[in-house]
């Protein structure tokens, strides 16, 4: 990989970070917002009727699971930008071959070539399937399936 190269991934992932955080940041300030509400006693924005508070439980936890996953692409962003410091960036972690640019474009935070991530996942329906031994199909094929109505 060329400098020109790393000087443009290094760019691109700065800029992923700062999305990726100012994200995080908003959903927090949300919470935040709501969870002083709720300290003052302020009921006015909230329904009393049980679907809305069931419709407010799984936004609450879809916004859990969003700074969570958020959370880990940092971590992977960072882990990136590390490894352009230490000259090792664009190195597959399995096989040690290099990673394609063009799924360096896609993925800037890769840390596997295409063909050790196809690897894993085809590891991964395995161990569905072997996780579901009784089912004859697994969770991704049962998407694919159509049910007649």
């Amino acid at each position: 990989m060329d400098k020109k190269q790393l000087q443009t991934a290094k760019k691109r992932l700065i800029e992923l970070r700062k999305d990726v955080t100012g994200q995080v940041d908003a959903i927090k300030s949300e919470e935040r917002d709501a969870s002083m509400k709720d300290g003052t006693g302020d009921l006015s924005g909230y329904s009393f009727h049980l679907a809305d508070h069931g419709t407010d439980c799984n936004d609450k936890e879809r916004r859990f699971i969003t700074v969570e996953r958020e959370g880990e692409i940092l971590y992977e962003i960072d882990t990136a930008l590390d490894k352009i410091e230490e000259g090792t960036y664009g190195i597959c972690e399995v096989c040690s071959r290099p990673i394609g640019w063009n799924r360096l474009e896609a993925v800037p935070y890769a840390r596997m070539c295409i063909k050790c991530k196809q690897d894993e996942e085809e590891q991964m329906k395995h161990r569905e399937r072997d996780f579901f031994p009784f089912q004859k199909h697994s969770p991704d094929e049962m998407k694919e399936i159509e049910f007649e109505e």
